[in-house]
């Protein structure tokens, strides 16, 4: 039963809950500042109206003590001669045993009313203290013919009882001196009418001027609530107003702002992943179905070959062909392999000291070997002195020159073995894609940049991570501190590509030439690998136009002090990207 009762006390407190949670706020605070007004004016208008009685009642008092004396004095002056008081007084004179001897005094009210304290009756002394003011109510004598008058003979009266004594009689006995409440009564009712209609207009103006200031004050929480729906919707472009951070509803609109960015960031990250996974899925389809529809068919090319017997050497170069095409396929499903250890953080071990001119060094020789006509340059990027100044997305290579010379000596955490793999890519490509007349110029520099590793790190997902990059040196430049990375740009001058070719280099299965790129045997993953091991790296990689012609790789590699943090898996996403070997 009490159980019952408890959980029907529990219901009703949680519907006053839900019905209050349903108001809308703007009301909530108007009602809010409308009771705290009316508490603020009813405790200010009772607060004074107390100091006014107490200061009125007091003052009665003062007067009261300040007659009595005199009466006190000449008693029997005054109980023979009742003109010789001021009319607003009351006075009673009695013996010692209560009883009444005159009654000189009765106040004369408007109309001819007439109302006296109310006292002890005659021959009892009451419980009245002596000397100390005392209120007590009124009797009505004669109510008088005045409506006015009706209030005033039911006023109250503050009276004072005294002791008195004749010195020549020896006559003594009981004095009872008053004065009329009712002027303390009407000014301190007066007080609190003024109050109430005073407290009304101030009310009604506050609730005027508040309603206006509080519906400008939510009126960006109006915005929120309108964007917030249109997100709802599917509309993940909104962006709140920006608003000073220093108050609390900008300071919401900040992180609203930013808690978007990131949500659209994810969701375009997760289409784009949808749909790179489709794509992969589909190259990656194609490029295994063409060697095994290969070997398919020169086994069975070699199945009726041998059935027939006739020309044996046939056969055997068809077995070779199957032999090519099996390799094709290994080198596919191997270089597919590296990849998703890499989109998975594993496969890679960053916690080797690896120095990075002696990998450049080597690739350098590994290209001459391949193309000993090839003139190959080593050195390093020099700044120009306008370079902090220019607004060219292209700085890097407008305000820089290629300086000749041996490369500088930079050391770093890492994987050697993969970091190797990314120069050797580098190289083959050199080797594969442009004429062995073509010099080529690769450079390793230290340079220092105002952005964090883990920042860098996604510059590889960026439009024009190069640009942002060389906004972060020119930063670094102007004192503003920064991270030490090396620097490395291998530019070829050959043929080079199209702007739209250089865009999707890094694109799994994407190839310039397709028919070139079967000819050198290539899968068209190589850069994609290259791009996973420095993104692995904590750093970005990207491909520019060289000026005056021709390709120029440019990477990035934070100079760690302490072994890099193995990356987080990028899962999907990460896999998605496409590249040509």
């Amino acid at each position: 039963m009490s159980k019952g009762l408890e959980g029907g006390k529990e219901a009703q407190r949680g519907s006053r809950k839900a019905r209050a949670s349903g108001i809308p706020l703007n009301l909530q605070l108007i009602a809010t500042l409308f009771v705290l007004l009316a508490i603020g004016i009813s405790v200010v208008a009772f607060a004074t109206k107390e100091l006014i009685w107490n200061y009125t009642v007091n003052r009665i008092d003062n007067q009261l003590s300040s007659q009595a004396q005199l009466i006190l004095n000449n008693v029997e002056p005054f109980s023979s001669k009742s003109d010789a008081l001021p009319t607003d007084y009351f006075l009673q004179i009695r013996n010692d045993q209560g009883d009444i001897l005159s009654t000189p005094l009765i106040p004369m009210m408007d109309g001819g009313a007439e109302s006296v304290p109310k006292l002890a009756p005659s021959g009892s002394l009451g419980d009245l203290g002596f000397g100390i003011p005392t209120t007590v109510s009124s009797q009505v004598i004669s109510q008088g013919s005045s409506p006015s008058s009706y209030k005033e003979v039911r006023a109250d009266w503050r009276v004072l009882k005294l002791r008195w004594y004749q010195s020549g009689t020896g006559q003594s006995g009981i004095l009872y001196i008053g004065l009329s409440l009712y002027n303390a009564q009407e000014t301190a009712w007066m007080v609190i009418y003024y109050f109430i209609i005073v407290g009304i207009i101030i009310i009604l103006i506050a609730l005027i001027i508040g309603s206006l200031i509080i519906s400008r004050t939510l009126r960006p929480l109006k915005q929120i609530e309108k964007i917030a729906a249109n997100i709802a919707n599917g509309d993940l472009s909104q962006r709140i107003p920006v608003l000073p951070e220093n108050t609390e509803i900008g300071s919401l609109a900040s992180s609203l702002n930013i808690m978007l960015s990131k949500i659209e960031k994810s969701f375009k990250a997760q289409k784009e992943t949808n749909d790179q996974m489709k794509q992969f899925i589909s190259d990656a389809s194609h490029e295994l179905r063409t060697p095994l529809s290969a070997i398919r068919a020169y086994a069975e090319l070699y199945k009726m070959e041998r059935e027939e017997g006739e020309d044996l050497q046939k056969a055997d170069e068809i077995v070779e062909r199957i032999g090519a095409s099996s390799a094709r396929m290994t080198e596919l499903v191997t270089d597919l392999l590296s990849l998703a250890r890499l989109d998975e953080g594993r496969g890679i071990d960053l916690t080797q000291s690896v120095e990075l001119d002696s990998l450049i060094l080597d690739s350098v020789e590994d290209l001459m070997v391949l193309d000993p006509q090839r003139k190959v340059s080593i050195g390093t990027l020099e700044f120009l002195p306008d370079f902090s100044s220019s607004k060219n997305p292209d700085a890097l290579f407008s305000c820089t020159r290629f300086v000749a010379g041996e490369l500088p000596q930079i050391t770093t955490y890492g994987d050697p073995t993969r970091l190797r793999e990314v120069f050797t890519n580098l190289v083959g490509n050199i080797h594969k894609y442009t004429p062995p007349d073509c010099p080529v110029d690769i450079s390793l520099s230290s340079v220092s940049a105002d952005i964090t590793f883990s920042d860098c790190r996604e510059l590889g997902s960026c439009k024009d991570p190069l640009e942002i990059f060389d906004a972060a040196m020119q930063r670094s430049m102007l004192g503003k501190g920064g991270q030490p990375y090396a620097l490395i740009a291998v530019c070829d001058h050959g043929p080079g590509m199209t702007p739209d070719s250089i865009g999707r280099i890094f694109e799994r299965f994407y190839t310039f030439d397709p028919s070139r790129t079967r000819k050198k045997s290539g899968t068209g993953l190589g850069m994609a690998i290259v791009k996973a091991i420095i993104t692995s790296h904590s750093g970005f990689i990207c491909a520019r136009h060289t000026p005056g012609g021709g390709l120029t790789i440019v990477a990035a590699i934070p100079i760690a002090g302490s072994p890099l943090p193995v990356p987080a898996p990028e899962g999907a996403q990460s896999a998605m990207g496409k590249g040509q070997n």
